[in-house]
């Protein structure tokens, strides 16, 4: 759905039974609001598992609809054992640190190459358990995987993307499926005195299907709705206060 399509549809919905003004910039941060919540709550909200339900609800991978909707923000990334350089970004080496991608949110599985076997990935907690382990310590055909903070430096050049931490500490080679984040929409106009002219090419659209595109959509009007109201608010106090 066109980004003007759905700032249209908002604006309709809230002229309605409110008033007030939105910006196009107000617009796009209320929708980019909006289109996070649908995505945590599509990944799994943690805030929803409860005591004998280790699962969030809902979860990916429970539906195939709530994967078709996640689909635009399925991503990979291939890294090589190779050491690390800001040439060879996808390298591993020395130290089995990968840099991800600046658009990496959360993981959803890392896939050894030479073995096609899924690399664990482990908290801080199990790790030094895991590590002191005669029976579970990885090795470079099984390893296990930490994640890690954003920035630092990877082999002696600074980062100031997320990373994972293999081990053992070398270089290794596979892939990473993960989610990227949503991109930000951005509805970009021209201004001619009075008239407005929507820019759609240098417009930066929203990824959902038209499906999840209207639960976002719901989503922002309540964002939208709260927001003038309290600007309502606002304007009657400060006009008790000036009279």
């Amino acid at each position: 759905m066109d980004l003007k399509v759905i700032h249209d549809n908002i604006l309709f919905e809230l002229n309605k039974s409110i008033e007030g003004y939105i910006s196009p910039a107000e617009m796009d941060e209320i929708l980019d609001r909006a289109q996070m919540e649908e995505f945590r709550y599509l990944i799994g909200d943690e805030r929803t598992i409860q005591a004998g339900r280790a699962v969030a609800t809902p979860s990916y991978g429970q539906l195939v609809k709530t994967s078709t909707d996640l689909e635009p923000f399925k991503k990979t990334f291939q890294f090589i054992s190779r050491d690390y350089t800001p040439a060879i970004s996808n390298g591993s080496g020395p130290s089995g640190i990968i840099v991800l991608p600046s658009d990496f949110l959360y993981p959803n599985s890392i896939v050894l190459s030479s073995q096609h076997r899924r690399i664990r990935i482990v908290n801080e907690n199990e790790l030094a358990f895991i590590l002191d382990s005669p029976v579970l310590a990885p090795t470079i055909q099984r390893p296990i995987a930490i994640l890690g903070n954003v920035g630092g430096l990877v082999n002696n050049y600074p980062v100031t993307n997320k990373k994972i931490q293999l081990f053992p500490n070398i270089g290794n080679s596979g892939i990473v499926y993960y989610f990227a984040r949503p991109v930000k929409p951005n509805y970009v106009e021209t201004i001619s005195g009075r008239t407005r002219t929507y820019n759609q090419a240098a417009s930066t659209q929203m990824e959902w299907n038209d499906v999840a595109i209207n639960r976002v959509i719901e989503r922002a009007l309540k964002i939208a709705a709260t927001h003038l109201k309290d600007a309502t608010t606002l304007q009657i106090n400060a006009q008790k206060n000036v009279s």
